[in-house]
């Protein structure tokens, strides 16, 4: 609780804090100005509540085989890349969350199932707020999507996926 996890960069492995274990809990934590904020690599049971993840020079988090994602409360901003990126995960969950001004993406999603965003604010990305790619069975509910580069929502060769209540800008 309270961590923080800066300026380690270009030391060590260019990471901030990597977690390859399960039933993690980060809460309000800082992780900015690494190469990758943290990294979480074949996981389970990773909660995150009140965190901070910007000014990394890649993404803010970059997860990856990764089970049971709760992000709540977090903010994720001015990344190099991504604010939040995923890979292979599955049964992620972000409530309440802003993903605003990373070069890429807000939160890009490759090849995951079972995806849930609620009253999360995505706005002024470069590219997408959302972007999912090759997704299955995704909820995106009370959510906002503004001033992003190319789209505020992009699902490519997604199947399931439930739009509501959703705001669109810009």
């Amino acid at each position: 609780e309270h961590c923080g996890y800066e300026d380690n960069w270009p030391t060590c492995d260019h990471n901030g804090l990597w977690i390859n274990a399960n039933n993690a809990i980060l809460e309000s934590c800082v992780l900015r100005h690494n190469f990758m904020g943290l990294v979480a690599y074949y996981c389970s049971n990773l909660s995150m509540r009140g965190c901070v993840l910007e000014n990394n020079s890649e993404e803010g988090l970059y997860a990856c085989h990764c089970s049971y994602l709760a992000l709540a409360n977090c903010t994720f901003r001015d990344n190099g890349h991504c604010g939040l990126m995923a890979a292979y995960c599955s049964y992620i969950s972000l409530s309440n969350c802003s993903l605003r001004s990373n070069d890429q993406d807000g939160f890009y999603a490759w090849v995951c199932s079972y995806i849930s965003l609620s009253n999360c604010s995505t706005g002024s990305n470069s590219y997408y707020g959302f972007d999912a790619a090759h997704c299955y069975n995704m909820t995106v509910t009370n959510c906002s999507f503004s001033d992003n580069g190319q789209m505020g929502l992009y699902a490519y060769n997604c199947s399931a996926a439930t739009f509501s209540l959703c705001t669109f800008q810009g």
